[in-house]
C-alpha cells in the first residue's frame, strides 16, 4: 500500500509541473506534505522533516552556487582582459 501511495506522488508531482505549470518547488513541497500525511506520520514531524531537508539543501546548495559565483567572476574578469588585451593589439 505504501508503495502505491508514493507512486501517486510522483505521478501527481510530474503531472503538478508539466500539466498544470506549478512551480517545481511548490509542487514538491505540496507533495512531500501530502506524502508524509497519507504515509501516517505526525504533522510536525513531516514539517520538521521538511525544513530539516530544505535548510540541508539550501546549505550545500549556498557552497556551490557560492564557488561558483567566484569562478564565474574570475572567468568574467579573465575574459574581459583578454578583449582589452586583444583590443588593444589591433
Amino acid at each position: 500500500m505504501q508503495i502505491l501511495i508514493v507512486l501517486l506522488g510522483i505521478i501527481s508531482l510530474v503531472l503538478l509541473i508539466t500539466k498544470w505549470k506549478l512551480d517545481p518547488f511548490i509542487s514538491i513541497l505540496m507533495v512531500s506534505l501530502g506524502l508524509g500525511l497519507f504515509l501516517g506520520q505526525n504533522p510536525t514531524t513531516v514539517i520538521d522533516s521538511m525544513i530539516k531537508g530544505v535548510g540541508g539543501l539550501l546549505g550545500e546548495l549556498s557552497l556551490v552556487l557560492g564557488l561558483g559565483a567566484q569562478h564565474l567572476d574570475h572567468r568574467t574578469m579573465l575574459l574581459i582582459n583578454n578583449s582589452i588585451i586583444y583590443e588593444g593589439n589591433i
